[in-house]
């Protein structure tokens, strides 16, 4: 992924595309991007191509369009995927977790600091 003076882009890039098609329960095809394998994997929950291989492209719309199976297996995948580990909902539980967590912990070594 390359920006305006051919600078590469993808290692800041956020997939919320992804997170879209993910939420909607849609079959994904994306290009194999290493920061797109934080949440896709390769016949798990989508479909990736190498960003220049168009044979590549064509073949997995192709097999999507004549396999409702597998479309519809990767795009519950996905979606599950979504639902349990990248909406809103959960991501905000992750952080109030998170949150608890610290403030227990700072709370416990507030009480321990005078036993040293």
């Amino acid at each position: 992924v390359t920006v305006h003076g051919g600078g590469e882009a993808s290692a800041w890039m956020s997939p919320l595309k992804i997170f879209e098609s993910m939420a909607h329960a849609k079959p994904i095809v994306s290009s194999d991007l290493p920061v797109l394998r934080e949440v896709l994997t390769h016949e798990h929950n989508a479909l990736l191509c190498d960003p220049d291989d168009l044979d590549a492209w064509v073949a997995s719309i192709e097999r999507l369009r004549a396999d409702h199976g597998v479309a519809s297996a990767l795009a519950r995948t996905a979606n599950a995927e979504f639902l349990g580990n990248h909406s809103w909902k959960r991501r905000a539980q992750r952080i109030i977790a998170m949150l608890v967590d610290d403030q227990s912990t700072a709370r416990f070594r507030r009480r321990t600091a005078s036993l040293d």
